[in-house]
């Protein structure tokens, strides 16, 4: 007689299970991290994923329109993108070179900024207690328009005359450097009481100067002036001071040029997949944004 029993084997076919990664750096700074296995720093809370009994690890990844696969456990996969450059191996593990500097593109022009300006009235100063800028005048800006036309301040004539200051908000941060600021109807022989002024964002004075280095012609046409600003900057003000003297109607503003801003954030979002052992596979995203401000959300490298 021949004894038998039965011997039961459960197999157990698990997947891997990929979770989405939102990580974020300051600009053109570098991110080290693992897609698969998170250093949660600076408030990353992804998810770890699940790689399963079968030994997974990355399949390939794709940007855009561009996948990439791993044809050997020791590939090193990079991508070139607009703001930095990936470099990532089969184990997840990245490393991310932001190559964005943050500001805008396009120097943006200002020739509309009635509703981002206001003015102040003979000899009343524009800087409060605290030593900051006041951020209401006391007189409204003007428009004046015809062939040398540009924004003033509403008290008798229109330009920006003896004693008066126009303030104007450039609608954010701007980066330091050289700036355009056109001029109208201002007579050439006067040049040195043009005066201006830039503040930084919390109204704090940090430069000022005069147009004495540009030569205006008689007619008041309009002139451009360049202010080499040594700080980041948002608020330019405009006064006309001739020492008592008065021989001309002061200035108007015509345009602000050159202005540099600063990009909220820029992303990039990689697609990888993991496979298993036995080819089970699974995707998600590796986000990676470019921001303002101090933060890194990898490892401290």
């Amino acid at each position: 007689m021949i004894e038998t029993s039965t011997i039961k084997i459960g197999i157990i076919d698990d997947i891997p299970s990929a979770y989405d990664n939102l990580e974020k750096i300051s600009f053109n700074k570098i991110l080290v991290d693992n897609v698969m296995d998170n250093a949660r720093n600076d408030g990353d809370v992804a998810t770890d994923d699940i790689l399963g009994a079968d030994n997974a690890r990355l399949y390939s990844v794709t940007f855009v329109n561009e996948t990439k696969e791993f044809l050997d456990p020791h590939d090193l996969l990079q991508f070139s993108t607009d703001n930095g450059i990936l470099s990532i191996a089969a184990s997840g593990d990245y490393q991310y070179n932001g190559t964005n500097e943050g500001i805008v593109d396009a120097p943006s022009v200002i020739d509309d900024f009635t509703n981002n300006a206001w003015g102040f009235s003979v000899n009343t100063s524009i800087i409060n207690d605290e030593g900051r800028l006041k951020l209401v005048g006391n007189i409204s800006d003007e428009y004046q328009g015809g062939a040398k036309p540009g924004v003033g301040v509403g008290s008798g004539a229109k330009s920006i005359d003896e004693g008066e200051t126009l303030v104007v908000d450039l609608g954010g941060i701007r980066v330091a450097g050289d700036v355009t600021v056109t001029i109208a109807q201002f007579n050439g022989q006067q040049s040195e009481s043009g005066n201006w002024q830039a503040f930084d964002s919390d109204g704090k004075l940090l430069q000022s100067g005069n147009f004495g280095h540009v030569s205006f012609p008689a007619n008041g046409d309009l002139t451009d002036v360049t202010l080499s600003i040594n700080a980041d900057f948002q608020y330019l003000a405009f006064s006309f001071d001739t020492d008592g003297i008065n021989n001309n109607q002061g200035y108007l503003v015509n345009k602000i040029s050159g202005l540099n801003g600063y990009l909220d954030s820029v992303s990039d979002s990689f697609e990888y997949q993991i496979i298993d052992g036995d080819g089970d596979l699974s995707s998600a995203n590796l986000t990676i944004s470019q921001v303002l401000g101090e933060i890194n959300t990898g490892l401290e490298v």
